[in-house]
């Protein structure tokens, strides 16, 4: 009677380990990412740094964004505009995106009161993959959550950050040595 309770006790502990094992394999096959969405928004031509065009009539009024080949985006405007906005993006379709940027406001003396602004963006990349052109919504929200502005329709446009060729430093320092330089 005793060898045949501990043979059960050993197939049952058996069995367990098989079923532990078993469940591990379905938990961990579901939570594998979808390899073929990854790789359309790695290889999206939305993915990389580019200079917004706020206001062409004032060109120091850019900011910068930069579209993550994970769907994650990061916008930083001038300080005295709405500063650094966090966000994501998704691709709908070979040459377009959606955005959404959140920018936290928490400044009193500006226009706005404190709370937040979140763009929504429709952009397409045109077929340079250098240009692209953005049609944008705007919502405005005070701490409480309560709306307190909206707009849409605008219409903005980016240029891709690209690395160029950088002047020659070294001729300008020898002929303008910058304050705190030690002489030769």
């Amino acid at each position: 009677m005793r060898r045949l309770v501990i043979s059960l006790s050993v197939v049952v502990v058996l069995l367990l380990g098989v079923v532990a094992t078993l469940g591990r394999g379905v938990t961990a096959q579901e939570a594998t990412p979808d390899t073929s969405a990854m790789m359309a928004m790695a290889t999206h031509p939305i993915v990389g740094t580019w200079r917004w065009d706020n206001d062409p009539s004032d060109p120091a009024d850019d900011s910068y964004g930069i579209f993550a080949a994970d769907g994650s985006y990061l916008e930083v405007t001038k300080p005295t505009n709405v500063g650094v906005g966090i966000g994501a993006w998704t691709p709908t379709g070979d040459r377009t995106a959606d955005v959404i940027t959140i920018f936290q406001d928490v400044d009193p003396s500006e226009t706005f009161e404190p709370g937040t602004g979140t763009f929504l963006m429709s952009a397409t990349v045109d077929a340079s993959g250098d240009h692209f052109t953005g049609t944008t919504d705007l919502q405005a929200r005070n701490v409480t959550g309560a709306v307190t502005f909206e707009a849409s329709g605008w219409t903005l446009t980016a240029s891709r950050v690209r690395v160029g060729p950088l002047p020659d430093f070294g001729a300008w320092q020898e002929s303008t040595p910058m304050a705190g330089t030690p002489a030769p």
